[in-house]
């Protein structure tokens, strides 16, 4: 797991993110979690890889608009 969130922190993703991503713990290898409703969760942690990404893009456009000489200051 500590591998799992360095991977994501790695990544540039934002702890509150992480927090929200792995708030739920593992939907597969925790049988004696008590009856929760697990069915939001894929989507949830989709919406957050999907707002992160998009993160990730706007900041490599900026990256290839510096490194291009396209910055507006």
């Amino acid at each position: 797991m500590i591998r799992f969130i360095h991977g994501l922190k790695q990544s540039g993703m934002k702890l509150e993110d992480i927090a929200g991503f792995t708030g739920d713990g593992c939907l597969l290898t925790n049988p004696d979690m008590p009856e929760y409703d697990v069915s939001q969760t894929p989507l949830k942690r989709i919406e957050i890889l999907d707002r992160h990404i998009g993160d990730l893009k706007e900041q490599m456009d900026r990256i290839r608009a510096y490194r291009d000489g396209n910055t507006s200051r």
